[in-house]
């Protein structure tokens, strides 16, 4: 019963991309400080106050985690991977949880890379679906030097174009990596 009134609401493609676009919300603004010990329900930041609305995007997160259990649900979820990323890495505990466990759920390792310091509202490049020969994920080519980024994975993908480490990856426009390991490349 329950499989079966599952995969009927998952073929609602607007309930998933609604959730999609909910958790697009986040991440809430605002760093914990003592008077802002609760950043999810105290923050202000830019004139965005938060009465609860932030709410939201970790109860659509925290949807979207439970959906990408499910093999079926991942190519629905898999195109607004970004909105999850910054959620992951958001300054609200419920959020950062809820967005991690959605990413863990959709791929082995975090394809998230910021470019300031994991700043969920900077710059931001995600990883493609990769495994090199020996299983490794994007993840593992960090600190990788241009040798390493040639190497392939199953289907002939390198490296280089995947993962973002090796400056590929799915770069917003202006995003840059500020490594000089990775602008040698």
């Amino acid at each position: 019963m329950f499989r079966t009134l599952f995969r009927t609401r998952l073929r609602d493609t607007n309930l998933v991309t609604s959730l999609n676009n909910y958790a697009c919300i986040g991440p809430v603004r605002g760093e914990m400080t003592t008077e802002n010990p609760y950043v999810g329900d105290n923050a202000v930041v830019g004139g965005q106050c938060d009465d609860s609305s932030n709410i939201v995007a970790w109860a659509a997160a925290g949807a979207l985690k439970n959906l990408a259990l499910s093999p079926e649900a991942r190519p629905m979820i898999e195109p607004f991977i970004q909105c999850l990323c910054r959620v992951a890495h958001s300054p609200d505990w419920l959020e950062e949880n809820k967005g991690q466990g959605a990413l863990h759920h959709l791929r082995q390792s975090d394809p998230c890379w910021f470019q300031d310091d994991n700043s969920p509202n900077g710059k931001l490049c995600v990883d493609h679906v990769f495994n090199d020969q020996e299983g490794e994920t994007c993840r593992v080519y960090g600190n990788a030097l241009e040798p390493e980024c040639l190497a392939t994975d199953k289907e002939g993908i390198v490296a280089k174009k995947a993962c973002c480490a090796c400056a590929g990856g799915n770069q917003e426009e202006s995003w840059s990596m500020t490594s000089k390991k990775q602008l040698e490349l």
